[in-house]
């Protein structure tokens, strides 16, 4: 009767194994990202880091752009996350200010003087028990940039 239990528990526990552990998902960041349209398909993603930033469903707007007169460009991608004890809502946003975007020119992102210029935020709201904020944005000495 031993055996039985035992041998019933050993195989129990080897049925229970998965040997899929990454899900087929690439292990490259850059992989990650939807792959580049010229048709609108309304999908976005960067590279935060170095770890791909991806938005979901579970945001109330996942992805907002704006390219208004041909000048002002801008671009926001958010993503709600769980941690362990509340909903964390993660967003990125682009502003280009006053310029006609080219295919293939990388614009730098600095310093935001009155609205007017190329710059980029990336911040975090913790929203229980009070709302708490992460909150990064380019100046002159932390730059990014736009290709």
């Amino acid at each position: 009767m031993k055996n039985l239990i035992l041998l019933l528990a050993i195989t129990l526990i080897c049925s229970c194994c998965n040997n899929d552990d990454d899900n087929n998902e690439p292990k490259n960041p850059i992989d990650q990202l939807p792959p580049a349209t010229h048709t609108g398909t309304n999908t976005a993603g960067c590279l935060v880091n170095g770890e791909a930033f991806l938005p979901n469903n579970q945001s109330v707007q996942p992805l907002v752009c704006h390219y208004l007169d041909g000048e002002d460009f801008s671009l926001s991608i958010s993503r709600e996350d769980n941690d362990v004890f509340q909903r964390i809502y993660i967003y990125i946003y682009i502003y280009i200010g006053d310029t006609q975007l080219q295919v293939g020119q990388t614009y730098p992102l600095q310093l935001e003087i009155d609205g007017s210029s190329n710059f980029g935020e990336y911040y975090i709201q913790y929203p229980l028990p009070n709302l708490y904020e992460l909150h990064y944005k380019t100046t002159t000495t932390f730059v990014g940039e736009v290709t």
